[in-house]
């Protein structure tokens, strides 16, 4: 999942300098929430055996940075936690259905 997305969004950078990209970094609570081992094993690379704590902010992070993306930023919003300004799977327990986050580039 990470991965492909990475090569993603190298690809969209075409010819752009490292430090033309932009990143805005989110995640749940301190960003180290405990994530299924398919979920882990697709974002670290690394086979598990059940839960998992993963840093997701600074997973994201190192890979954005890895792409060449040098201006990231990290919100301090958690999903969960901020329900009254965000929707939220983990904090509905799975009522609210599903949800996505997205990493772009502003189109000049």
């Amino acid at each position: 999942m990470a991965r492909h997305a990475g090569r993603r969004l190298a690809a969209a950078r075409g010819h752009r300098r490292p430090c033309d990209g932009a990143a805005r970094v989110a995640a749940h609570g301190d960003g180290r929430g405990l994530q299924g081992s398919e979920v882990a094993g697709a974002l670290t690379g690394a086979a598990t055996s059940g839960p998992v704590r993963v840093d997701l902010r600074g997973l994201l992070v190192g890979q954005a940075r890895a792409l060449g993306i040098e201006a990231v930023s990290v919100s301090p919003w958690c999903t969960a936690h901020d329900h009254e300004r965000f929707f939220s799977h983990r904090a509905s327990r799975g009522g609210d259905g599903r949800q996505c986050a997205y990493l772009g580039a502003p189109i000049a």
